[in-house]
């Protein structure tokens, strides 16, 4: 990587700690979005982040909480207004940090 790119954190460079380089944890890291398993009212103000944070979020392909009043922004939000009744469970994908891993 660009030198500037590869600048020491916590004490590792990126591309000694790089899983796509064979270093660094290559398990994914478990997340949790606090909207999972809640029960929305309609009406109801929704804004949940995964945590911990990542460096963007996105949900399978077919996902349909658009029809419930929500979406998910690129910076790790799902939010909106719980607009009609229904249910819909999605895979969330986190993607971490390109740099820091």
């Amino acid at each position: 990587p660009a030198s500037d790119m590869d600048a020491p954190f916590q004490g590792v460079r990126p591309s000694d700690a790089c899983c796509a380089c064979g270093g660094g944890v290559i398990s994914p890291t478990p997340i949790d979005l606090p909207i999972n398993d809640a029960a929305l009212y309609i009406g109801q103000d929704v804004s949940s982040t995964p945590r911990p944070l990542s460096s963007s979020i996105a949900l399978e392909a077919g996902c349909q909480i658009g029809a419930l009043g929500l979406t998910v922004a690129q910076v790790e939000t799902v939010s909106g207004r719980a607009s009609q009744s229904g249910s819909e469970s999605c895979d969330l994908v986190a993607y971490q940090d390109p740099v820091r891993g």
